[in-house]
């Protein structure tokens, strides 16, 4: 059944990034909303449509969801700026800033790397981890890196034995629900939408790294006066009917300057892209 419903996934985010695109000149009479691939495609399909419909309501025009099928594929597309609005971790939305396509628009409130056990687990807290299975979310998740920077090459912290990276944030929290790791590293809201049965099976046991905020990014290619619409219909997201189907949560304007704590990454980001980890 797990096998059928990526597959079911797969086949769907296929339908969406293979619809035709009438983009052309400025891009307004179609936008391509560029989710990153943090989650499985069906779930990720089922949240951000309603962020898709509000946009089509307020901007009265086609947005057409996207994603990739992986990380990787998502930054080289950044690079190739494919999207006109898109969302994305701080450490991708600093790599697009930085190929001069894309600017910061939206920001969410601050999010955190939080470690996840079973709930029969006799793993109390982060300081158990030495010997132990870590399981993350892509190579190039900002939940990854946040993990590696604090348990590797500081001096006194005992790192889990082995961290492993499976394709998306639900998949390394069910991977531990079914007793196939020891500890998931993931974020809240992914918990939060897990069905109710697996979500009971987890349990959180803290923080890892500094908190961070996700960000809506807007493409140069996006003219002023939609670009202005494009804010404002996001601003107004959180306060709307779908948005609180989607479960935002409060979203503000980006601060640009706050990428730059994020730079200390861009080696690792690169080294993963040139390498296809």
């Amino acid at each position: 059944m797990q096998a059928l419903m990526r597959l079911c996934g797969i086949v769907i985010l296929m339908v969406i990034i293979a619809a035709p695109s009438t983009i052309t000149g400025a891009r307004t009479e179609q936008l391509r909303l560029g989710v990153m691939p943090f989650t499985s495609a069906a779930a990720l399909v089922n949240q951000f449509r309603h962020l898709r419909d509000h946009l089509q309501n307020e901007l009265s025009i086609d947005v057409m969801l996207e994603s990739a099928p992986d990380f990787r594929t998502f930054a080289q597309r950044l690079g190739e700026n494919r999207y006109d609005v898109v969302f994305a971790a701080p450490h991708l939305a600093a790599f697009a800033t930085s190929q001069g396509n894309y600017r910061p628009l939206v920001q969410t409130a601050p999010k955190s790397a939080t470690a996840y056990v079973r709930a029969d687990s006799e793993i109390k807290d982060l300081s158990d981890l030495s010997g132990r299975t870590v399981v993350t979310p892509d190579g190039l998740a900002i939940v990854t890196l946040l993990a590696e920077a604090a348990w590797f090459g500081k001096a006194g912290v005992r790192p889990p034995a082995e961290i492993r990276h499976t394709p998306s944030h639900n998949n390394a929290l069910l991977l531990v629900a079914n007793g196939r790791a020891d500890v998931a590293i993931s974020i809240p809201d992914v918990y939060a939408r897990l069905p109710e049965a697996d979500a009971e099976r987890l349990r959180a046991i803290g923080t890892v790294g500094d908190m961070f905020a996700e960000l809506y990014l807007l493409s140069g290619a996006v003219d002023a006066d939609l670009a202005d619409r494009i804010e404002k219909g996001l601003l107004a997201f959180p306060n709307t009917d779908a948005g609180r189907q989607f479960r935002t949560g409060p979203l503000s304007r980006a601060i640009p300057s706050d990428l730059k704590d994020y730079d200390q990454y861009m080696p690792v980001v690169r080294d993963r892209l040139d390498h296809g980890e």
